[in-house]
């Protein structure tokens, strides 16, 4: 079977093209219409195949080959099992094409050098238009750029749109921060370890606060982390009792975080109990905490859930438990969200650092073909 890629500038020209190439027995396997990052004018992309080996077949059969009945039957067996086997491979092999095509639409469009960084991206999980926005701006710096250097140019492009949200330790005023996000997010465990830092580089009087009273040993969990750095903690079992420990530390504390029960964002109810809970511990900064290793659908549902609770930034947790997160961070951007701190294991508190755009947009790119 022969596979070949036409371009046309309409379906009328492709089948043209198609037959004449091709000759009239051509299949169809696939068309669609793309569009040329460089240009921005559509086209019809057609991949048509033609059973060349049949035809081949039936001519060996006249021609060169004896005829089956005169054949033993083993021999026979054996030569309907190869050709068997061979259309087999032909098979997987159309199917493996179909695939590439379908998964990397717009790389046939592309130069080689494009192409390869356009696949590398769709590989790390960015959103096609995305991937494409970068290919062509790519394009606009060195339209003769090697691949290298092409890569690059991809990571200044995506650091240049990541914000980022400056640490707790530098700020300077009095501040009530809350951890949100969904339950297994890190939210605890990325608490403590920003209370230790903050403890350790400065001078600040931090008071630790759970409102995660219905997991069970939640609070108390988090009292005993609290005792063994050495930061005052309290719990609070209601909205009203958050909003009096918050009320009341202000005055003797520098630096109030809140931890929250971990929520389903899919649950209306869940978020709304939260908002009773944020309601009343006023805070000044709001940290939503997200697992890396989400999909992008998944991270911007979240988004869009919690985006009535005024947020600050976000927390990147479990970076050492994804392969990219290429496909997270076009989406935290979209948002408008700075990112303060990624996480990447479960020490206190080495395992978390100040976000910084350049190494996120390295961690984007990890999978490599």
């Amino acid at each position: 079977m022969r596979i070949k890629k036409f371009t046309a500038e309409n379906i009328k020209e492709g089948k043209s093209l198609v037959i004449r190439e091709l000759g009239e027995d051509a299949v169809i396997l696939s068309s669609r219409t793309m569009i040329n990052p460089a240009t921005g004018s559509e086209y019809i992309e057609i991949v048509a195949a033609i059973d060349d080996i049949n035809k081949h077949s039936k001519a060996t059969k006249i021609a060169d080959t004896p005829k089956q009945e005169n054949l033993p039957q083993e021999k026979t067996e054996l030569l309907g099992e190869a050709i068997f086997l061979k259309e087999i491979s032909e098979i997987k092999n159309t199917l493996a094409i179909i695939n590439s095509n379908l998964k990397y639409k717009y790389s046939g469009s592309l130069s080689p050098v494009f192409s390869k960084l356009y696949k590398r991206l769709i590989l790390n999980e960015f959103p096609e238009n995305y991937a494409l926005e970068i290919v062509g701006k790519v394009s606009n710096i060195n339209i003769n750029v090697e691949y290298s250097p092409a890569i690059n140019y991809a990571k200044e492009i995506f650091a240049e749109k990541i914000k980022i949200l400056k640490p707790l330790n530098v700020m300077t005023e009095k501040t009530v921060a809350m951890f949100i996000g969904n339950t297994g997010c890190g939210k605890t465990t990325s608490l403590v370890k920003i209370a230790v830092i903050v403890k350790l580089l400065t001078n600040k009087n931090i008071l630790i606060v759970s409102a995660d009273t219905y997991k069970i040993g939640g609070a108390e969990q988090l009292q005993t982390m609290s005792a063994i750095v050495g930061i005052p903690f309290k719990a609070a079992y209601s909205p009203d009792e958050l909003r009096d420990i918050v009320q009341k530390a202000k005055t003797d504390y520098d630096l109030i975080l809140i931890d929250t029960i971990g929520r389903n964002h899919n649950s209306e109810e869940n978020i709304s109990e939260l908002a009773d809970y944020f309601e009343m511990a006023e805070p000044n900064l709001t940290y939503l905490v997200i697992n890396s290793t989400l999909s992008n659908a998944t991270t911007r549902k979240i988004l869009d859930k919690y985006s009535k609770f005024r947020l600050s930034g976000v927390i990147l947790s479990k970076i050492d438990e994804c392969e990219t997160i290429g496909g997270i961070i076009p989406v935290i951007a979209e948002a408008g969200l700075p990112i303060a701190y990624v996480t990447k294991g479960q020490r206190i508190p080495d395992d978390i650092e100040p976000a910084d755009r350049y190494k996120i947009a390295e961690l984007m790119l990890n999978i490599e073909e």
